[in-house]
């Protein structure tokens, strides 16, 4: 009994080790520009980036290669600018944090510029200085993650350093809140991105180790270590982008002003996606359309030969 019991302390020991994984990322240009981020519209496929802070313009690259190529088209947004540097665009439609004080968003044209809504999200502070938002400070309060679609808005409950939790709430292209999650994060967040429903996060923006994933389906937080690595040793990471359609991470790391990347990132931070792709979809229509065929057809070709 005593070995059964060792034995079982060991095993739960050695499932509980978090192995790193190192990954290391492709540079894709500098930013020629400090505090640069990107954003990537999944209908469209554009590319778009915004200078932090208070950027009343938005740059327009209309394919991947012409965001690597510094390829771009300006448009500028009227009646506000967008505060933050995680902002994100879909169908057409860019968010955006709308103020620099508030957990107020707005959404505008990224044709024309022109404002289309604003609202005022509920139970999330839109302080500075990393009392708000994310530990390396300035306006990271009220953060925006586009995941396949789905529209997301990361901030704080409280601005008590010392007393507070995490809020993510989902967002519709109307600004309307259709879900929210509070989660305890054990502490500061430097950078994050969203995959496939689960949010990953590192402690500090100038570590280069992914430690926390949430996950937006079931509410739990799990330890994972995914070290990011481009060849540096200085890392300040101040926006992060996940590219549902080509699979890819994008980074900003503010200490070289460089963008870099991971392709087949489901697969590189563990993160599948729940719906079936639809190569897959096909493959099962065809499995049941043939059970259907064997059971009203095949199953009375072999009764009539076994009565013969």
């Amino acid at each position: 009994m005593k070995y059964i019991k060792i034995f079982s302390i060991a095993l739960f020991l050695a499932l509980s080790v978090v192995n790193a994984v190192d990954i290391s990322l492709t540079f894709v240009r500098n930013a020629f520009e400090n505090n640069q981020n990107v954003a990537i519209d999944t209908v469209t496929g554009k590319f778009y980036s915004h200078q932090y802070s208070s950027s009343s313009y938005i740059r327009v690259y209309n394919t991947a290669s012409d965001f690597a190529n510094n390829a771009y088209s300006t448009v500028n947004l009227s009646s506000a600018s967008i505060y933050n540097n995680y902002f994100a665009v879909e169908n057409g439609k860019v968010f955006g944090r709308r103020d620099s004080s508030t957990s107020a968003i707005a959404s505008w044209d990224a044709n024309t510029g022109a404002l289309l809504a604003t609202n005022t999200l509920n139970n999330m502070v839109g302080n500075n200085g990393g009392t708000g938002g994310f530990s390396w400070g300035g306006y990271s309060s009220v953060n925006w993650f586009n995941d396949g679609g789905k529209l997301y808005v990361l901030g704080k409950t409280t601005a008590d350093s010392s007393n507070y939790q995490w809020r993510i709430t989902q967002v519709n292209q109307n600004l309307q809140e259709t879900a929210t999650q509070v989660f305890d994060a054990a502490g500061t967040l430097g950078y994050a991105f969203v995959i496939n429903g689960k949010l990953f996060t590192a402690t500090n923006y100038s570590q280069n180790s992914i430690n926390k994933v949430y996950d937006l389906a079931t509410g739990t937080m799990s330890s994972v270590s995914y070290n990011i690595l481009t060849g540096g040793s200085s890392f300040y990471w101040r926006d992060a982008s996940y590219d549902a359609i080509n699979d890819t991470v994008y980074f900003y790391n503010n200490s070289d002003n460089s963008f870099y990347k991971v392709a087949n990132a489901s697969v590189v931070f563990n993160a599948p996606s729940t719906v079936p792709e639809p190569q897959t979809l096909f493959l099962l229509g065809l499995v049941i359309v043939s059970s259907v065929l064997f059971k009203n057809k095949g199953y009375f070709l072999c009764k009539k030969d076994v009565l013969q």
